[in-house]
């Protein structure tokens, strides 16, 4: 495979056009030979031009382009008047996030902080039953680094290859190339020597992250893992046109927000006391509202929830997001996990006045590159009065993007939705898919039942009806019950099943105190329950009980009233992903769904 490797240094980064500084190129050739040029591009048309040159000739060769962040670099093509998408494109950091996830080999060891410290960490200690054990009840842990090795560059160099490379100095560059030009002749050299210093090593990283995701997969086609790639790739170019369109919205609006911050703060909060229940306090010392746990300790026993609300290691009941989400059928709950959202995200809109270009492809914390300068809203938005924030595509395990909210007004409050602004005379949708990994897992397993299924809007209801358990005009208002046994499935001792913070764990090590992923979403279980010992029986090569139902041509029928030669319905994946992972199934198909989608 011929690859041509980029790194762009440019500013400017929340116009609709970077400021595109330079350029290193490695021309990798299939024989090994490599090329180097550096392309100055700064205010010097010629070389712009010979640069939109060099590009199409790659591309006539056949060379697919790489880069770590091909958002950045589409980007800065883009910026140039050229267009990414009509290249192959290869994303190596969307490679790593690939090979980090559930892979404790990389997701842990070495890495850099986010001040540019080299560390490792490790694993955390797991008990008999799989579930991580918390670093006060065992000795040896305490002092251990329990972290996520990082998303960017530094970090996955450092843990693939062995290189640590300066962080300081990038950072030196980095804030000379954001101030912007004039550049002196020895800041040109510099800043293009800086360029080259990274380009140098993706190569060998691909190299090596191409060998272990092949091997992780069962894949040994190297044709299948580009296919694959380029994929992946061109998503992140789209993105990458996406981000410089921007969304436009309201400015003054914005501002007016974060003038009035503290006002809209004390409303939410006060209303919240007033006609739902008191989860906060008024300090008068601080002369703030402040929360108060035992309010929320109260609340929860009054639900009689005490058993089975989540709690922290510090054994305080939980108020993370997601177990918020997990309980918003109780109104309370729900009115409290809004009022939490509103508070934080008002964070967004402080120092309404001041601008500050920053960055968004550089620097991280925990496993999120680092977009929105000091959580300020205001440092994405453009001279033209558009927003534009990093999309981070494949920000989770299933491929969906997870832009940061603290500056993606569509992931913000609805009411917040109000400040987007579209030009007169257009409007501006947001769309979002239902369940879509379910669905892309029916298509992909060319599964006729389960499209229908997840056409029904219930797959639990839709379930139990063609099990002849709730009526045709049954639902989930009137069957509630009947669908959670729907839920249920029984499952051979030693199956896999997705945890929440774990990876996978065999079904007989679930606990109770986990989140599994059920296909659509995170959901609370029971933990594994023993439901005593049954004869086995064989059915088309499926182990079960006689009485296990299994839907044929002809309707649903016990296990025990099958011979083998009767046709059943089957879940599986097609010959074109024989040897993949769900969730790699599920990252390629969400990929293609939306690529479609966007065209």
């Amino acid at each position: 495979m011929n690859i041509l490797y980029l790194d762009f240094e440019y500013y400017n980064t929340a116009e609709p056009m970077l400021s595109v500084v330079c350029c290193s190129t490695l021309a990798v050739a299939d024989d090994g030979k490599r090329t180097e040029f550096e392309w100055w591009l700064h205010g010097d048309s010629k070389q712009r031009d010979s640069f939109g040159v060099f590009l199409e000739a790659c591309k006539e060769a056949g060379y697919a382009f790489a880069s770590y962040n091909v958002i950045a670099e589409a980007r800065a093509i883009y910026s140039l008047g050229i267009d990414p998408l009509q290249f192959k494109w290869i994303d190596l950091m969307l490679e790593w996030k690939q090979l980090r996830n559930g892979n404790y080999k990389r997701l842990y060891g070495k890495y850099i902080d986010p001040k540019g410290i080299p560390k490792t960490s490790y694993p955390p200690p797991i008990d008999e039953l799989g579930k991580p054990i918390p670093k006060k009840m065992v000795a040896f842990n305490k002092r251990q680094n329990n972290s996520h090795t990082g998303t960017n560059l530094l970090s996955c160099i450092y843990n693939i290859l062995d290189v640590n490379l300066n962080a300081a100095y990038k950072n030196e560059m980095r804030d000379r190339i954001l101030k912007g030009g004039p550049f002196s002749s020895d800041e040109r050299k510099a800043i293009t020597d800086y360029a080259k210093s990274d380009t140098k090593y993706l190569p060998a990283i691909l190299r090596i992250m191409k060998h272990e995701i092949m091997r992780l997969s069962g894949n040994k086609d190297d044709n299948l893992y580009f296919q694959r790639a380029f994929v992946k790739g061109e998503w992140a170019a789209r993105c990458a046109v996406m981000e410089a369109v921007g969304i436009p919205v309201n400015l003054d609006w914005l501002k007016n927000i974060g003038r009035n911050a503290k006002d809209i703060k004390e409303g939410i909060i006060s209303t919240l006391v007033a006609d739902v229940f008191p989860f906060y306090e008024y300090d008068k010392k601080k002369d703030a509202w402040v929360e108060k746990r035992t309010q929320f300790t109260e609340f929860i026993k009054q639900q009689g929830l005490e058993k089975s609300w989540p709690k922290t290691e510090s054994g305080a009941y939980s108020t993370a997001k997601e177990t918020l989400e997990d309980h918003e059928e109780i109104p309370e709950i729900l009115e409290y996990r809004r009022a939490r959202d509103s508070i934080g995200q008002l964070r967004s809109f402080k120092e309404a006045d001041k601008f500050i270009d920053v960055n968004p492809f550089e620097g991280e914390e925990d496993d999120h590159p680092n977009t929105e300068g000091k959580d300020n809203i205001f440092q994405r938005i453009g001279s033209d009065g558009r927003l534009r924030c990093f999309f981070n595509p494949y920000g989770t395990q299933t491929s969906r993007n997870a832009p940061p909210a603290k500056n993606f007004i569509l992931a913000m409050s609805a009411w917040l939705r109000s400040c987007i602004q579209p030009p007169e005379g257009y409007a501006i949708t947001a769309v979002d898919y239902s369940s879509e990994e379910f669905i892309i897992a029916a298509c992909e397993a060319g599964d006729k039942s389960m499209e229908a299924a997840y056409d029904s809007g219930d797959p639990y209801v839709w379930l139990g009806k063609e099990a002849g358990a709730i009526p045709r005009n049954g639902s989930k208002l009137t069957h509630p019950e009947i669908r959670n046994e729907f839920k249920a499935t029984c499952l051979a001792k030693g199956t896999l099943i997705r945890v929440k913070d774990c990876g996978f764990k065999k079904i007989e090590a679930v606990t109770p105190s986990d989140l599994v992923w059920d296909g659509e979403e995170w959901r609370e279980c029971d933990g594994a329950i023993y439901m005593g010992e049954k004869e086995v029986i064989h059915v088309n090569g499926i182990l079960c009980t006689p009485d296990h139902k299994f839907l044929t041509s002809e309707g649903w029928k016990d296990g025990e009233y099958l011979s083998n030669n009767r046709t059943i319905c089957c879940r599986g994946v097609g010959d074109e992903l024989p040897s993949s992972s769900w969730a790699e199934v599920w990252q390629l198909g969400c990929c293609l769904f939306r690529t479609i989608s966007n065209r």
